[in-house]
């Protein structure tokens, strides 16, 4: 096999790519390096070169992945506000589906490595953050009002667990198709906000159920 030479950042960034792919197909517990090196098609002292141990380089391929589902996730600006959520929810979908295991090893903090919980959570929060950012856009209160609300932040990160464990049950059974999965979690996303708003009406959540946008955003979902 002819080895491409690569620099310093490709190369770190291909061992990162091939970890990634790995914690997708298989348990974190069997990467050892060797089985890391041969996938990358490298020596275990080059990976050495760029990680100083295997926790190190479980870290970074941690912390990598979940940055993609974090981008995966990233609703698309350019469509109205609830279309942006529905973007955002197939995105998650679609990363479940494609990194089956290494999603469930995240979302479920399986990972018993020191430093993995740490990225896990600031990872959460991230997510956490961009949800309600999002919805917020969505609501025709004060942008940081709805941005500040604890009830709709706390909202959001159970609904995310919710939404984890939703996915995580389909991965399993495949007893429903998947668009009758994904428009589960739309609605159960907009059930939460109204939740939420019926606590904080400073979220004006109420308004959107007047919003012909809103309405046939619902009916269509409804209809799928």
């Amino acid at each position: 096999m002819v080895r491409v030479r690569l620099d310093t950042d490709q190369r770190r960034e291909q061992l990162l790519r091939v970890g990634i792919e790995l914690l997708g197909t298989q348990p974190v517990e069997t990467l050892s390096v060797g089985t890391i090196a041969r996938a990358a098609g490298v020596s275990k002292g080059l990976l050495y070169h760029y990680f100083h141990d295997r926790e190190e380089f479980l870290v970074a391929v941690v912390w990598a992945a979940t940055e993609e589902l974090v981008a995966a996730t990233e609703p698309d600006v350019s469509l109205p506000p609830l279309r942006q959520l529905e973007h955002a929810i197939d995105g998650l979908i679609t990363y479940a589906e494609e990194h089956a295991i290494g999603y469930a090893a995240l979302v479920e903090g399986r990972i018993g490595i020191p430093g993995v919980a740490e990225v896990t959570k600031a990872q959460r929060e991230r997510r956490v953050a961009s949800f309600v950012d999002h919805i917020a856009r969505m609501s025709p209160a004060d942008l940081e009002t709805v941005r500040g609300s604890a009830v709709l932040r706390t909202a959001i990160d159970g609904q995310l667990t919710f939404l984890h464990q939703c996915v995580l049950r389909w991965l399993e059974h495949r007893d429903m198709d998947r668009a009758t999965l994904h428009r589960l979690l739309v609605n159960a996303f907009l059930m939460a906000m109204l939740a939420a708003n019926s606590v904080d009406p400073r979220l004006r959540f109420d308004a959107l159920g007047a919003s012909p946008s809103f309405q046939a955003a619902v009916a269509e979902s409804e209809r799928a």
